[in-house]
């Protein structure tokens, strides 16, 4: 139990720091926590219950956690696709581009700084 809302709230943090590539109107990433959280509530559920010995068996034999695991997968690759198939950027923000490009610069000072032998 521990574990999956772990779990959860991990991805969460995931799809918030996410928030500024999939953006329009709202986080559309949000979208995918539906399906992830319905499937491992089931896999919990039906583990708990005794309907299945273990996640693997529910993963191989149950519709509906199957069926959570294709709309998951299918929400993802979607918003994965999105931005480039519309014609759009990727939606990275200025900030993070800057971002980067002074770490390059730090790098490449840090480079030069090392005594050469």
């Amino acid at each position: 139990m521990v574990t999956a809302v772990a779990t959860l709230l991990t991805y969460a943090g995931y799809v918030q720091d996410q928030a500024h590539r999939y953006t329009w109107g709202f986080n559309l990433l949000w979208l995918t926590s539906l399906p992830a959280t319905y499937g491992l509530l089931r896999c919990m559920l039906m583990v708990d219950r005794g309907v299945f010995d273990d996640p693997t068996e529910l993963a191989t034999k149950d519709r509906p956690f199957q069926a959570s695991i294709l709309v998951f997968g299918a929400l993802t690759v979607a918003l994965m696709v999105w931005p480039f198939a519309s014609g759009r950027s990727p939606m990275v923000p200025d900030a993070t581009c800057a971002f980067w490009e002074r770490m390059a610069a730090l790098t490449s000072l840090v480079d030069r700084l090392k005594p050469t032998s």
